[in-house]
């Protein structure tokens, strides 16, 4: 009798270890998918980042050009994208302030 529990229990034990090794490796292959996933998603973020700098550079460089060349149509087309160009006032050696006179004095 007591042999014949003892199977039963042991048998009971394997299988409740089988099944949690079984639900074990499901949860593991979920998490790498789950990786894998975020992963992909960074990767995207990151390259985004790239290219919002990139593209803020580019913006930056077609302003200054079209406040240098004093380009309308580059200004219009800047504008028509939501980019403000405006044109920095230029100072001339005359006008510069008293204090950086006496600097260039001394």
């Amino acid at each position: 009798m007591r042999d014949k529990l003892l199977y039963w229990s042991a048998l009971s034990m394997g299988i409740l270890a089988f099944i949690i090794f079984a639900s074990n490796v499901a949860i593991i292959n979920g998490n790498r998918a789950s990786q894998l996933a975020m992963n992909e998603r960074q990767n995207f973020i990151a390259n985004i980042q790239n290219l919002s700098t990139l593209n803020q550079n580019l913006a930056q460089t077609l302003a200054d050009i079209s406040a240098k060349e004093k380009d309308s149509e580059l200004k219009d087309m800047l504008a028509s994208l939501g980019i403000v160009v405006s044109t920095p006032a230029v100072v001339n050696a005359d006008e510069a302030p008293a204090s950086d006179n006496k600097a260039r004095k001394q």
